[in-house]
């Protein structure tokens, strides 16, 4: 299945998207401030996050190198990356409510999962992390990450604990993922961090427990490899953010296009495609091309039906997909599984 944000709305969390994020009387100053000015505004209808995390992204990497030195833009810049560390802070909390229970929705579409199925994930919160991880099937223990499963699989690959991945843990990497059956989180999450340096080998810190959400102020931590500057790994769907794609993070797109690629059966849940979002559209359009004449059997769980139907346009099914306008239609219809899917 392909995740995105509206599966995290229609969860038993009830998560905000995009145009309700900051509907939130408890916003922090600096983040309710800089939206007011941004938007001219203060009515949070009007703001939406997407749009926000690009403008404040691309600021916070580009200003350093554009606005030379003038005391007023180097304050304009200084404020940006202010707002963007705060925002990121509250994307944290916004996304991981205390004593959050395990969505039951999630754990119910898992249920179809076999051996040779995949999750991908648009999304940084941990509603699907913890419905696998703490699956009755799917997971062998809720107190340690069990030894092969998609979630283990997924950990291995970024880095357990905060710690660099050596040669030694990268081979066990690669045998363990022989096996198909992967969980893929293509934007980052609310619980990982990295240094700063494109090339530095220490991967993606991620903390102990799936649910832990470890957040480390600005100018606090860094990376016990090389000395630099963690940051969190929280990608904006933005056209600029190919920079951002690299290292382990880049094997995992690779690995989505391959099993998009391969699936006889792909679920499409909440997921808008953006125009912004190009890498999403890209990765989705190259593994049409990829898998030639054949096409999957494509099921669409989206309220908007103009969403679903650019996710056929997109996505090129064998037939007309199937539609739904909610988890429960789908749920209640169980269609069968047939073959490889992505689910």
């Amino acid at each position: 299945m392909l995740l995105g944000a509206g599966a995290s709305h229609a969860s038993d969390l009830h998560l905000p998207t995009m145009r309700t994020f900051f509907s939130d009387p408890d916003l922090p100053r600096t983040v309710a401030s800089f939206l007011a000015e941004y938007y001219g505004t203060t009515d949070p209808t009007d703001y939406d996050l997407e749009e926000v995390l690009t403008h404040l992204f691309l600021s916070e990497r580009r200003a350093p190198g554009w606005i030379g030195f003038e005391q007023s833009m180097v304050m304009q810049h200084l404020q940006a990356g202010l707002a963007y560390w705060t925002l990121l802070g509250y994307v944290r909390a916004r996304l991981n409510p205390k004593d959050a229970p395990v969505c039951g929705h999630h754990v119910a579409l898992f249920d179809e999962l076999q051996p040779l199925d995949s999750v991908i994930s648009l999304n940084y919160d941990l509603v699907a992390d913890q419905a696998l991880h703490r699956h009755p099937r799917l997971s062998r223990g809720v107190d340690e990450l069990s030894r092969g499963t998609r979630v283990d699989k997924l950990w291995s690959l970024l880095g357990y604990a905060g710690k660099p991945i050596d040669e030694r843990a990268q081979s066990e990497f690669t045998r363990r993922t022989h096996d198909p059956g992967y969980y893929l989180k293509l934007h980052g999450s609310i619980n990982w961090r990295r240094c700063r340096d494109p090339e530095c080998p220490g991967g993606v810190r991620v903390p102990e427990q799936v649910d832990e959400v470890e957040f480390v102020p600005v100018f606090q931590g860094a990376c016990e490899f090389c000395g630099g500057a963690l940051e969190s790994v929280i990608i904006p769907p933005v056209a600029a953010k190919s920079s951002n794609i690299r290292g382990r993070l880049q094997r995992m797109w690779t690995t989505a296009l391959r099993e998009l690629a391969v699936a006889t059966k792909i679920v499409v849940w909440g997921v808008s495609f953006a125009a912004s979002d190009a890498d999403l559209r890209w990765l989705v359009r190259f593994s049409v091309a990829f898998r030639g004449a054949t096409r999957p059997q494509l099921h669409v769980i989206n309220p908007d039906a103009a969403a679903r139907r650019l996710a056929q346009r997109l996505f090129q099914p064998s037939a007309s997909a199937h539609e739904w306008a909610d988890i429960e239609e789908y749920l209640k219809a169980r269609p069968p599984i047939a073959g490889p899917s992505v689910k």
